[in-house]
This record gives structure tokens, C-alpha cells and sequence, in this order.
């Protein structure tokens, strides 16, 4: 008698992939937090800018993740769009 072959499927999302999604996004999340608050930290207390520094820095952030909310989807689209080279598609 023999027994069935027990074939895993490679599309599967395991346990392992979600908790290395989940540390990663948390690293992300963690390091995104650490380098504003130096950067604000840099602005009023080392650059001397004081509340202006700390005005310059929030909106300097805002801007960058703005522009880039909007900058990903048209980067993408436009790399979908690519036309395949030798070397590959992007």
C-alpha cells in the first residue's frame, strides 16, 4: 500500500512569513520615530533654530511623505508600463 505524497504549496503564507513581516514593519516603524525625533532634536538644540527649527523639521518631514505618497504610485505605473529589456523589466 502506498501512501499519497503530501505536496506543500509554495504560495502559502506560513506563520514565519508573517511574523518576519510583522518585525519587519515594527523595525520600520521604530527606526521611521528615532530618526524624526533626532532630526527634531538636531534642529532646536544643536543648529540653535529653536521653535523655527522645530517648525522647518515637522514640515520638512510632512513634505518628504507627502511626496512620496504621491511619487510611489506614479514610479510604479510607470515601471509596470516599462517595455522589457535584455536585461529584464526593471
Amino acid at each position: 500500500m502506498h501512501k499519497p505524497i503530501c505536496v506543500k504549496n509554495p504560495d502559502a503564507i506560513t506563520l514565519r512569513d508573517c511574523l518576519g513581516a510583522t518585525a519587519l514593519s515594527t523595525v520600520n516603524g521604530l527606526c521611521t520615530v528615532f530618526m524624526s525625533s533626532m532630526f527634531m532634536q538636531y534642529m532646536t538644540d544643536y543648529a540653535g533654530l529653536g521653535a523655527m527649527g522645530a517648525t522647518m523639521a515637522t514640515s520638512l518631514l510632512l513634505f518628504a511623505r507627502i511626496f512620496d505618497a504621491v511619487d510611489d504610485p506614479i514610479q510604479g505605473f510607470l515601471m509596470d508600463r516599462g517595455k522589457r529589456t535584455k536585461i529584464g523589466r526593471r
